[in-house]
């Protein structure tokens, strides 16, 4: 027999929202290495890696609690 979906709970009612912030850090991921390969290409190599430094230490340790985060809360 077919079983039913449930559409109610936290799973169901907080997908839209994980979905939307996995597209924005995804989108942002693919701006930043843009934006990094672009300074390399200029010959700003430190620049570059000042860049993606900032980038592993903030938005990478913020992309991993988040995570953490939402799983708690399902």
């Amino acid at each position: 027999y077919k079983q039913d979906t449930i559409k109610e709970g936290p799973a169901y009612e907080y997908k839209k929202h994980s979905k939307k912030i996995d597209k924005s850090l995804k989108e942002l991921q693919k701006s930043y290495l843009d934006f990094y390969e672009s300074l390399r290409k200029k010959g700003l190599d430190n620049e570059a890696a000042d860049f993606l430094d900032n980038y592993k230490k903030n938005v990478v340790g913020f992309t991993k609690q988040y995570k953490k985060d939402f799983g708690k809360l399902l």
